[in-house]
């Protein structure tokens, strides 16, 4: 039996993509280890991100406004809706929406015929699609991996409890937080920033998580567990129940797979993490049925073949204006890598003094590279003399090199 579309891997970008074909009239399977495994991640995402794919419902918390400590003057306050995803909720909802045929095993490997790809599991099962989307994370099933240098790692500890304190500010979502007073005499703190990410979840229930942005070698979990227990010290909130520990690596800033492969790559598998903020959910919800909608057009189109069907399935996935916008991310990120404490403090405090337009569609997405690269302008033009000489650096070596090709890319 041969299936439209076979999407590898059962997290939020598989069932995304796999929702997203089936409402452009696909069919599908879905290859996954454990399809009754829980995603064992805390996302949160923007609440409009959720818009595409139309999965109302399926936030367990929703704050209309969150809030910026940069350590530099004022808490700031974000006009926009955030929330923290209902993991079962989302998952349930996906997986009914798709419709796809469940396939239990782990892909080890993908062989190309005239009329498709196989999906070769590791009990030797195969199963044959048209097309094949990989959405197995970070490292992927099926697809060979770009080439460039190691990636930066973002390390997070968080707790979900309840504690006989406040550790945020009642009924608020705290975005980040970057002020450092607490932990000024614990080790590294100065060299290696890391902010505060938490949460009331109502009913005397908190997430609190400290996170280490980007850094290449990642930092390691016992340091961010220190620093987490020192500002819940400083907060006067102690932990008196523990729901559930968070221990969160990932790899930033991935060269981007080559998209001339037969297999699609989406979410983690093909580089979607964004590069200067660790966010990927979002996006994957959005740009699902853009790849759905791509795949449908190519598998429908008169002398379709194989290799023409995927090439559509990279181009949606991978168009060339966010091509260019990831070059920018990831200068933004090589950047980030070289900042202490205090500049990152001038940086996001300069950062979300600019107006929505530009710190929304940094974080979430802009309308096309030039927004994005009058954003960074912008923020280039509003920093202060010491923080613009550290935006500057990276510029004059082989990032900015490197930059300056990504931008040329029209392929």
């Amino acid at each position: 039996m041969t299936t439209d579309v076979i999407v590898v891997g059962g997290g939020p970008a598989g069932l995304a993509a796999a929702a997203a074909c089936a409402d452009a009239g696909l069919d599908i399977a879905l290859l996954a280890p454990d399809h009754h495994a829980p995603w064992p991640n805390t996302y949160g995402l923007w609440a409009d991100e959720l818009e595409p794919l139309n999965v109302p419902d399926v936030l367990a918390a929703r704050w209309d406004a969150v809030t910026v400590a940069t350590g530099m003057g004022p808490t700031r306050q974000l006009d926009r809706a955030y929330g923290r995803v209902d993991n079962p909720s989302l998952r349930a909802r996906l997986y009914e929406r798709s419709g796809a045929r469940l396939l239990t095993g782990s892909a080890r490997g993908a062989e190309v015929t005239a009329a498709g790809t196989v999906v070769v599991t590791a009990k030797g099962e195969r199963h044959a699609a048209r097309a094949v989307v990989d959405a197995s994370g970070h490292r992927p099933a099926l697809l060979t991996p770009g080439r460039g240098r190691p990636p930066a790692w973002q390390a997070a500890y968080g707790v979900l409890g309840s504690f006989d304190g406040a550790p945020v500010p009642p009924g608020s979502m705290v975005f980040m937080d970057w002020s450092d007073a607490p932990l000024r005499d614990l080790p590294r703190v100065a060299e290696d920033p890391t902010f505060l990410y938490g949460m009331d979840l109502g009913d005397g229930r908190w997430f609190v998580e400290e996170t280490s942005l980007a850094r290449r070698p990642a930092l390691g979990f016992d340091a961010l567990e220190q620093r987490l227990w020192r500002r819940l010290e400083s907060a006067g909130a102690r932990l008196t129940e523990t729901l559930e520990v968070e221990r969160c690596l990932f790899p930033m800033g991935v060269p981007l797979p080559p998209r001339d492969q037969r297999v699609i790559g989406f979410g983690g598998a093909a580089g979607m993490v964004h590069p200067a903020t660790g966010y990927q959910v979002g996006a994957a919800l959005q740009r699902a049925p853009e790849l759905a909608a791509s795949l449908s057009r190519a598998l429908d189109a008169r002398g379709a073949t194989p290799h023409s069907v995927a090439a559509a399935g990279w181009r949606a996935v991978w168009p060339i204006d966010l091509v260019r916008q990831r070059a920018l991310h990831a200068f933004g990120m090589e950047a980030l890598l070289g900042f202490d404490t205090a500049t990152i403090q001038r940086f996001f405090s300069a950062f979300f003094d600019l107006g929505e337009e530009h710190w929304r569609g940094y974080i979430s997405g802009a309308p096309s590279v030039g927004h994005l690269a009058g954003t960074m302008l912008a923020l280039f033009r509003r920093a202060p003399g010491p923080l613009r000489r550290s935006l500057v650096r990276p510029a004059l070596g082989p990032d900015g090199a490197a930059l300056v090709r990504a931008l040329r890319y029209m392929g």
